[in-house]
């Protein structure tokens, strides 16, 4: 069984400290929760990878989604409930007509997000700006670990806001019920 053990922090995008942060890597991501029940979640996504951050510098991030650039990869994720930062999470490759099929039938609103990723002391930092409107400018960091001690370890930098990995409100599934649903 694959494992996802991660936390999730809210940033200040006007610190200076995170000011000066240049991303290794840019996604552009648009993700929809097909099927929700008590026990798992049925998520459909797809990620742009952005060929060179370099390129994007002065890119205006709500424009982005109308701009792709790079590889694009499309899966379907079905994760378990989550426990603390721990959760189940399986994930599998599916055609860009898939994620289109599934996203209509199921009526569901998608969320889209630009995702920059930032290294910190030897690990990836995942930030992601939320484009929906209705989300009010969210920017939110995810911390992937490989166990929960090392989660429990984990000192983040001051630019991290307040945590929010226990806040069902700040779970991506709760967000897009925030959307609506679409006509």
């Amino acid at each position: 069984m694959a494992t996802e053990i991660e936390r999730k922090f809210l940033i200040d995008v006007e610190s200076d400290e995170f000011k000066s942060l240049k991303p290794i890597k840019i996604q552009g991501i648009c993700q929809a929760y097909i099927a929700k029940t008590d026990v798992i979640t049925l998520r459909v996504r797809v990620l742009t990878e952005i060929a060179d951050p370099e390129d994007l510098k002065d890119y205006d991030i709500l424009q982005f989604s109308s701009a792709r650039i790079g590889t694009t990869k499309c899966t379907v994720g079905i994760k378990g409930n989550r426990k603390g930062n721990v959760c189940s999470e399986f994930e599998y490759k599916i055609p860009y007509d898939d994620f289109l099929a599934l996203t209509k039938e199921a009526n569901a609103p998608t969320i889209s997000k630009t995702r920059k990723v930032y290294e910190y002391g030897g690990r990836h930092i995942e930030v992601d700006f939320f484009d929906n409107v209705e989300l009010g400018g969210l920017v939110m960091a995810e911390i992937e670990f490989n166990s929960f001690d090392e989660s429990e370890a984990f000192i983040p930098p001051a630019w991290l806001g307040k945590e929010v990995s226990d806040d069902p409100a700040y779970t991506n599934r709760f967000l897009s019920e925030k959307l609506g649903i679409k006509d």
